[in-house]
């Protein structure tokens, strides 16, 4: 079988839907280029076809009985130890021994496993097919659907192709809508709402749609007060004996039925209960294991009435607790408020676990008393961490000691401490140096040595000044201080890293997330060996200079972000999102307090802070992404990056650490990390070969991900992109950026890989040759045939790269 194909007349449901009914699917190919008709190897066919299926269940037969044989050998010296014992007055040992599991597979078994069968044709699962595409329409509003299926055979290649033809005719539309309430007192709230109902008269039937309204209903009523209410007391009818394609719609709500326990034959309709809340009572120690401990105090020292039971001293603040609960004693039953208070004390990270139950009043039939159990985690902990790192396309190790505190001011803020150190295998420039002064072999590769405190402070709630801020109901402010000190050495130069920073984390509608950080100081000191220096010093470049020279900047930062991706366990074949803004300034606000004051300026118009220039400087990039999945265990993502800085008077190039750069493991991967551009710039024609850094950044990256065999993954990319210059530079000729040459100048390549997937972290290597080279002369960009196998690059990366 090579490929199913749909054909539709006059039908509206999309393809992704229906594809999902195909009973039999075509084999996936290795390579499989569809929007080029290219289809290369059926891997995963070969994969399960070379195993011989006949030895590997003679080998699964002898290893069966070969464990048989083991185990009861195991059972038999069991018995007999437990005999002795016995004998010697000793209880029998409660252990039992380890047996043989017969349930794992052998290699043979978990090779063909993840392969595929060869998809022969069977036209049982073709007339299957037909036949659920039609049901399926059915609920769609599709009632006189007809769906034929055709096979057209490649006798030359011994393949098949379907096709399913389907007409849908003309679609049932809802014509009418009514109620029939028979609870009285339900009629108010269902009226009053019909605006909000997802069924409208003239829209198509859609079985979806009616049962999403059915919890739509549910959920209207519980906020309203009705707890025990519930889609069983809901049932809607269709009625489609009406003239051309039209249907009325029925929804019923049903009386509350029950059987009384003297009368357990008894059936009783009555009214639904609407519901106040009693007593509210939270245990912030709660212990699963014991559930059913008694609390001997209570404290209801808040506005609320929130009642606190606990044996032990309470070691939270009762205000940041009752401050997330967002219902009261005496008020309505409402699942939102109920439903979003869950969600702030989950988000708390002192507790491991949160749960929200009711429970009718023993003493007012029409009350529920609310029980919050909170299970906390352990207060302070200390941990040693090691990890790879991949910062800006520099790999390297590290370890950390930390110490978290999960309740530091007994308001479940979350303090951690850690003491990090590491080596980073660091591109250095290529000068006329010679060797490194790192004498070791290892450490000539990890030439760059890294050091030093970090301290960070999560408070779950908004301080001054974003407590004036009115927040979403389900925004979760949290206030994050920060603070690191970072010593870095190696061969060309030391720097000391140090940063502070004040900011606040929110979430905003669904699937988004704000950051607002109104301060943060980075303070950058570097020591320039000797060498480098003078040749910084020598170089006409005074981009490059200011680069590498001690700075500060004070950034005030705007974050926003996107990410729908949760949904892929829903809808594994609907496009993701992901979407990520920054924008930054740093100096503006300070060079005008510095202005007012009338403060010094040096020999280049810059005011100092800390004796050493600030940076000034507005900065923006946007980070788009999508994720298809395509078939079994694929996927095709794609990817656009854009950025640009503009440095302004007090610093008149953009800091080292935030230009940016194109190239590496996450980036474009047939360049290694900073070595694109800028622009068509020609590297050979500088005289050092310094790291390539811009002001403007464009890149694209397309890729389809695959399984190969258990947690091995593989992929194929295009990745293109550049960075330029904001205004030319003699120094980098045709490095700035042009309108009526930008696009010519976009580095291009392409490659495979492949990756590792161990669940909790991702080993991956990459490797690709360059296509399209910009810095090349306009008519020998294109490297086939001018070094295009000789350009191959490869990356080590941890995780995916976007």
């Amino acid at each position: 079988m090579d490929e199913n194909y749909i054909y539709k007349n006059k039908t509206e449901v999309s393809n992704d839907e229906l594809s999902g009914f195909f009973r039999q699917q075509p084999n996936r190919y290795l390579i499989n280029l569809n929007a080029l008709n290219i289809e290369l190897f059926p891997y995963y066919a070969w994969l399960y076809n070379a195993v011989d299926t006949a030895k590997m269940n003679r080998i699964r037969i002898a290893r069966d009985r070969r464990y048989d044989a083991i185990n009861q050998k195991r059972m038999e010296k069991f018995e007999v130890e437990n005999a002795v014992r016995l004998k010697k007055g000793k209880p029998p040992l409660k252990k039992k021994p380890k047996l043989k599991d017969k349930t794992t597979l052998t290699w043979r078994e978990n090779w063909i496993e993840s392969g595929e069968p060869p998809a022969i044709l069977d036209s049982g699962l073709l007339e299957t097919t037909s036949i659920q595409l039609k049901k399926f329409l059915l609920t769609k509003g599709y009632f006189l659907t007809k769906v034929t299926d055709s096979v057209k055979v490649k006798r030359k290649s011994r393949f098949a192709e379907v096709f399913y033809k389907i007409d849908g005719g003309l679609p049932y539309q809802i014509r009418n809508i009514t109620y029939a309430v028979e609870d009285q007192n339900l009629n108010y709230f269902i009226y009053e709402d019909t605006v909000n109902c997802l069924v409208k008269r003239g829209m198509r039937y859609d079985a979806e749609v009616l049962s999403a309204e059915r919890d739509r209903i549910v959920r209207q009523q519980k906020d309203n007060g009705y707890y025990k209410f519930g889609p069983e007391f809901i049932y809607i009818l269709v009625d489609t004996n009406l003239e051309v394609n039209w249907v009325d719609v029925r929804i019923n709500i049903k009386r509350y039925a029950f059987r009384p326990e003297d009368h357990p034959d008894t059936l009783i309709y009555s009214n639904h209960v609407r519901y106040t809340i009693n007593n509210i009572y939270v245990v912030t120690d709660y212990d699963i294991f014991n559930a059913h401990q008694n609390y001997a105090d209570t404290s209801t020292a808040n506005p609320n009435e929130v009642r606190f039971l606990y044996n032990k001293k309470l070691l939270f603040r009762q205000k940041d607790i009752v401050n997330k609960i967002l219902f009261y004693k005496d008020q309505t039953f409402n699942y939102d408020l109920v439903d979003e208070t869950y969600t702030r004390l989950s988000s708390l990270k002192a507790f491991k676990s949160v749960s929200v139950t009711f429970k009718v009043s023993p003493d007012i039939p029409d009350h529920l008393d609310c029980y919050i159990l909170m299970s906390p985690l352990i207060k302070q902990s200390m941990s040693i961490e090691s990890e790879g790192t991949n910062t800006s396309g520099n790999l390297g190790m590290a370890a950390s000691v930390v110490y978290q505190n999960r309740n530091t001011f007994k308001g479940s803020e979350l303090l951690e401490v850690k003491i990090k150190g590491g080596l980073i295998a660091q591109k250095n420039f290529n000068t006329s140096q010679s060797a490194t002064d790192l004498t070791s072999p290892f450490l000539k590769s990890f030439n760059t040595v890294q050091f030093g405190p970090e301290v960070n402070l999560n408070i779950p709630k908004p301080l001054f000044p974003f407590s004036l801020i009115k927040f979403f109901p389900n925004a979760q402010p949290k206030t994050i201080f920060s603070s690191s000190l970072n010593f870095q050495q190696n061969s060309l130069y030391v720097r000391t890293l140090s940063n502070i920073s004040y900011g606040m984390h929110f979430n905003g509608k669904t699937y988004q997330k704000h950051a607002i950080i109104p301060i943060e100081i980075n303070y950058i000191q570097a020591n320039l060996s000797g060498f480098f220096g003078q040749q910084l010093l020598n170089s006409s470049n005074f981009f490059l200079r200011n680069s590498f020279a001690s700075h500060v900047t004070t950034v005030c930062r705007y974050s926003y972000s996107y990410n729908n991706q949760n949904r892929e366990v829903e809808q594994p074949y609907k496009t993701l999102l992901y979407f990520k803004t920054n924008i930054e300034s740093s100096g503006n606000l300070l060079r005008g307090i510095y202005n007012l004051a009338g403060a010094k300026k040096d020999s280049l118009g810059r005011y100092d802070l800390f004796n050493v220039p600030f940076a000034q400087f507005v900065r923006a990039d946007m980070d788009f992404r999508a994720y298809k999945g395509v078939r079994k265990l694929g996927r095709f993502v794609f990817r656009a990056y854009g950025g640009m800085g503009y440095a302004l008077n007090n610093y008149t190039v953009l800091p080292y650490e935030k230009s940016f750069f194109a190239g590496g493991p996450n980036s474009i991967r047939a360049w290694k990390a900073r070595t694109v551009g800028p622009g068509s710039f020609n590297q050979a024609k500088d005289s050092l070969n310094f790291d390539k850094i811009g002001d403007i950044q464009i890149e694209m990256n397309f890729e389809f991900r695959f399984n190969i065999y258990k947690i091995l993954n593989g992929a194929y990319f295009v990745d293109a992109g550049n960075i330029w210059l904001r205004s030319p530079n003699p120094t980098r000729p045709g490095g700035d950026f042009a309108f009526n040459r930008f696009y010519k100048e976009f580095a291009t390549g392409t490659g495979v890989g492949l990756r590792a997937d161990f669940s909790f972290f991702i080993l991956r290597i990459d490797g690709a040759f360059q296509v399209y080279n910009p810095s090349n002369p306009l008519n020998e960009r294109w490297m086939f045939g001018r070094g295009f196998l000789s350009s191959f690059v490869t990356n080590f990366g941890i995780g995916y790269p976007f």
